[in-house]
């Protein structure tokens, strides 16, 4: 039997949409993939009793897709998932499923691929790799299309997301932003991207989260998806974080802080955030060792 364990995934950090993404140690969706006589899977935890238990399950269409681009016959598989990452909340559920299934299989026939192999195949089906690249490799990483960088994690820094209770699909989130984007803009979109990755880089913490929040390109669009964004926006920064952002495609919001101080700067959001929205507030650290 193969045991996957694929840790939660914020991706963008802001300013670096489609590239950046960090993964984190709040959440983790574990795969059991093992060799049957008949084709099973079965879904516990979070989806239970919605997410399909047949073959259009994303976590067995991932796996067809590792056979299908080997040129193998798939086995026929017994699959069981326990699922702890939130879904369709910007937490990179999708992602864990694609780059999971992709990696157990791998696993199965004897890790023939590399984890960069891995992760082009998971971005080719997802549509972008920055997700699917963090939940691979584990702390920051950027993914460039055809390859990618991990950056190293300083010792100081965490997160806090702000979790609703509603769904939001990608599909929707992506529907709401432009098609195009004039000269000056995508200027603006480039200045800063090279600038988060220089403070990632020299792990000014402070200054990539307040980086996080002057994105141009998909933030002031899904943002109005959101009623609760400026109050989380203002509410975060008061309480001490330095700089919040939309998780993914959202609907989440996730907060840049010093890792010392989440607790304090929980208990001071309890007072002005997560009763009004009805907002999950957690803390959490960035994972550094991705799928396992």
């Amino acid at each position: 039997m193969i045991e996957v364990r694929i840790p939660s995934t914020s991706a963008n950090l802001g300013v670096l949409f489609d590239k950046g993404g960090v993964a984190l140690d709040a959440y983790e969706n574990i795969i059991r993939l093992e060799s049957s006589d008949v084709f099973s899977i079965k879904t516990d935890g979070l989806g239970s009793g919605y997410l399909p238990e047949n073959k259009e399950n994303l976590i067995y269409r991932a796996i067809q897709y590792f056979y299908e681009q080997m040129g193998r016959p798939i086995p026929v598989f017994s699959i069981k998932t326990e699922n702890g990452i939130p879904v369709s909340r910007g937490l990179g559920s999708s992602a864990s499923c694609i780059a999971g299934g992709i990696y157990a299989a791998n696993r199965f026939e004897g890790s023939i691929l590399t984890d960069k192999e891995i992760i082009m195949m998971a971005a080719d089906m997802e549509g972008h790799g920055d997700n699917v690249c963090a939940a691979v490799t584990g702390g920051f990483s950027i993914f460039t299309g055809n390859d990618y960088v991990t950056i190293p994690v300083g010792d100081d820094i965490g997160f806090i997301l702000f979790i609703p209770e509603k769904q939001l699909s990608t599909k929707m989130s992506r529907g709401i932003l432009p098609k195009s984007y004039d000269y000056k803009t995508k200027k603006r979109a480039k200045s800063l991207e090279q600038s988060m990755m220089k403070a990632l880089y020299d792990m000014d913490y402070v200054k990539a989260g307040n980086l996080m929040e002057l994105d141009v390109i998909h933030q002031p669009y899904r943002s109005k998806l959101l009623p609760f964004w400026n109050d989380v926006l203002s509410a975060a920064k008061e309480a001490g974080a330095w700089g919040t952002a939309l998780s993914g495609a959202g609907p989440s919001m996730i907060s840049m802080c010093s890792r010392i101080r989440i607790d304090a700067i929980i208990e001071k959001l309890k007072f002005s955030i997560d009763k009004r929205y009805k907002l999950s507030i957690i803390g959490c650290e960035i994972n550094i060792n991705g799928i396992v």
